[in-house]
C-alpha cells in the first residue's frame, strides 16, 4: 500500500488535552468549531499515509508524521469522520532508542 499525503483530519469531539498538546509538539494544528462540534486535525509538510487492512467498513491508516512517530487513524466513510490513537509516551521513548 503506497504512501500518501494525508488531508485534514475531522473529529466529531474535542481532542483531551494530552492528545492536543501532542499533537501540536509534533507539528500539527488544531482547529475546533463549535456548531457544530468537531475538531480539525492539519498535520504538517512531509505527513504521510498508508492504509491499512482492514476487515470491516472503517477505513485504516498509519500516519507517519515527521520525526518517526506513527499514530494511526480510523476513518468513517459514511460520517466522514475519523478516531485518532496516538502512542503513550513509553512507545514514543521506545521509537526514539531504535
Amino acid at each position: 500500500m503506497e504512501d500518501e499525503e494525508v488531508p485534514p483530519i475531522h473529529i466529531s469531539a474535542v481532542l483531551y488535552p494530552f492528545a492536543a498538546a501532542f499533537l501540536q509538539a509534533h507539528g500539527c494544528t488544531i482547529h475546533i468549531d463549535t456548531n457544530p462540534l468537531r475538531t480539525t486535525v492539519t498535520l504538517p509538510p512531509g505527513a504521510t499515509r498508508t492504509l491499512l487492512p482492514s476487515r470491516t467498513a472503517s477505513e485504516r491508516f498509519a500516519i507517519a508524521l515527521p520525526g518517526s512517530v506513527i499514530i494511526r487513524q480510523v476513518y468513517d466513510p459514511s460520517s466522514g469522520h475519523s478516531a485518532l490513537f496516538i502512542p503513550t509516551h513509553k512507545q514514543e521513548e521506545a521509537a526514539g532508542e531504535q
